[in-house]
């Protein structure tokens, strides 16, 4: 089973470095155990969705802005461990297969002046580097 949808409200997340991120995610989940899938947890889907929710979180909480799509493998693997041992604490039945991080940018209202800085660093690391190349060029 997969869930895929987009909740506005629910997508934005504080990083490590206290920055805001929009973060769409899709968890991939399958029943290990019928007869506990069916009996110990009321609501297995709005469950999945809350614990993954809680565990995406955590981890986008211990990550850095920057290092949020360099890092996708590493918070997809985390998120699915994490996601899986609030599962096995609740004994829900439930195996989850694959976390997959679809979208990680800054929220849409900010997303302009996000591209504006990620501009001015590039020119300002293209300037430094140029200054540098002028500098060995003249033998200092």
């Amino acid at each position: 089973t997969a869930a895929n949808r987009s909740v506005p409200e629910e997508a934005l997340m504080l990083t490590g470095d206290e920055n805001i991120i929009d973060i769409n995610f899709t968890v991939f989940w399958r029943i290990r155990e019928a007869d506990v899938f069916l009996f110990n947890i009321a609501a297995p889907e709005l469950t999945v969705k809350a614990a993954a929710e809680s565990a995406i979180r955590e981890v986008i909480g211990h990550t850095p802005f920057a290092r949020v799509n360099d890092n996708r493998g590493t918070i997809e693997a985390d998120t699915r461990q994490k996601l899986q041992q609030i599962l096995d604490g609740y004994d829900a039945g439930i195996q989850v297969t694959q976390v997959n991080l679809q979208k990680a940018e800054p929220p849409g209202a900010v997303i302009d002046a996000y591209n504006d800085v990620q501009r001015a660093k590039a020119d300002l690391e293209r300037q430094v580097n140029e200054a540098q190349a002028y500098r060995n060029d003249m033998g200092l």
